[in-house]
């Protein structure tokens, strides 16, 4: 995996995220990690049968910011914001 990152909790991932959107400030990018929070979607990614990413061994979990896209991968659930898109 080229860049792994692991964070505490939710607030933690939230601040992450909104760090990584400010380096797009100059085009209009910024965003706080409170609209983060209303439109992070973490859900089950890959087949309900085989959910195990048997290279790194996670219970692989999509990260996607509505209106942005993916954002990245975590391994479980992340309390407080999963949810349907």
């Amino acid at each position: 995996m080229a860049l792994r990152r692991e964070v505490a909790d939710l607030t933690e991932l939230l601040e992450l995220i909104a760090a990584e959107f400010d380096q797009f400030a100059h085009i209009g990018g910024t965003i706080t990690a409170e609209v983060i929070r209303k439109a992070i979607v973490i859900e089950p990614y890959g087949p309900p049968s085989d959910r195990t990413d048997h290279r790194n061994g996670w219970d692989t979990h999509i990260i996607v910011i509505q209106g942005y896209g993916v954002w990245g991968f975590a391994s479980g659930p992340v309390p407080g914001v999963q949810r349907d898109p």
